[in-house]
């Protein structure tokens, strides 16, 4: 590995995580050089993993969150559960620069999912749970998937268009669980591969993901970017919503097809080492499940866009305790106007 680049990441994470103010960091932050670098093996599969001794998720759904409970993910065994999935992609023949649509919620699966494709050198393309067929059509005609990773509530949909998705080069077809015939079930994928993966020498230059703006104002647009400019790029985002090491940062986002959820859930999490918690509800957003998340388990570094932050303030606050909080971030826009 030429380690000038991957080097240099560390030197300014470690400048922005210490600063002592936003005039040192703005004084003495340097982007680090283009080069060969690939985040998800150079940074979260030698560094991390070897170093963090925190939890890298901590994962809340709706039976959890009543019971009180979580899922709790360290980074060796996220980067061992990724790298099982990066295994069974790899011997289907998915492989670098090719497309895959990933259509999966707030899970641990989406976080494995990021990272083995990431570390193979595929193209990863985010996508609500949400869209329509001819949404996932439409997608697939332009940005020319290989594979598409779907929660078990899309089969569905994509059923009804399946045979206009294998004319567009769609070849694989893989879910939670089995849904029917022509699917491919993760997790017998996923069963009895080698938790160890070599991972590709990506340059900082080559695609890593290809979003959709949301199409209010016209047909959505890609957005591509690189394994620098989001990678490396939300340092910054690290460094705005305050996570550190060891804290945990909650992220309160749209579907994760969105971008946001890579900035901050994702990517400004596992740049400072911190611990990502995600609630994965169902059913419509509660003010008051959120506040209890955010008491209940521990969390140090908040991010919030304008929405939920209208609703939150509209709760009795005083009934929570949030003092842990050290840091309270408004980040992104109204659904009407969401971009990338």
């Amino acid at each position: 590995m030429n380690g000038s680049t991957f080097d240099e990441f560390l030197r300014q994470r470690s400048m922005l995580l210490n600063a002592g103010s936003y005039e040192e960091a703005k004084a003495n932050f340097r982007w680090p050089p283009p080069g060969e670098f690939n985040w998800a093996v150079d940074y979260f599969d030698k560094y991390l993993a070897e170093t963090a001794t925190n939890p890298a998720l901590v994962y809340i759904n709706d039976e959890l969150f009543r019971t009180g409970d979580s899922r709790v993910f360290s980074y060796p065994e996220l980067r061992a559960r990724s790298n099982k999935l990066a295994n069974a992609l790899s011997d289907l023949g998915i492989g670098r620069g090719d497309v895959v649509m990933v259509m999966l919620n707030n899970r641990p699966e989406l976080f494995e999912t990021f990272l083995a494709l990431m570390k193979m050198g595929a193209v990863i393309a985010p996508a609500t749970t949400l869209l329509l067929p001819a949404d996932i059509e439409d997608r697939a005609a332009r940005a020319h998937f290989k594979a598409i990773i779907a929660d078990p509530e899309v089969v569905s949909r994509i059923n009804q268009i399946r045979d206009r998705l294998e004319k567009l080069g769609v070849k694989y077809f893989i879910t939670l669980g089995k849904p029917g015939p022509g699917w491919l079930d993760y997790y017998e994928l996923t069963s009895g591969k080698s938790e160890n993966f070599q991972g590709v020498r990506t340059k900082t230059n080559e695609l890593l993901l290809v979003y959709f703006t949301s199409g209010t104002t016209a047909k959505p647009k890609m957005v591509m970017h690189t394994h620098s400019s989001y990678p490396i790029g939300h340092l910054t985002t690290m460094y705005w919503v305050g996570a550190k090491p060891g804290y945990r940062h909650m992220n309160i986002s749209s579907p994760p097809g969105w971008a946001k959820w890579a900035w901050s859930t994702f990517f400004a999490a596992f740049n400072a080492g911190a611990t990502t918690v995600v609630y994965d509800y169902s059913g419509r957003f509660s003010a008051a499940n959120h506040l209890k998340v955010l008491e209940n388990y521990g969390v140090d570094t908040l991010c919030a866009p304008p929405t939920v932050w209208r609703m939150i303030i509209l709760e009795d606050l005083t009934k929570y305790n949030l003092e842990k909080i050290k840091s309270f971030v408004s980040a992104g826009e109204p659904p009407e106007s969401r971009g990338h």
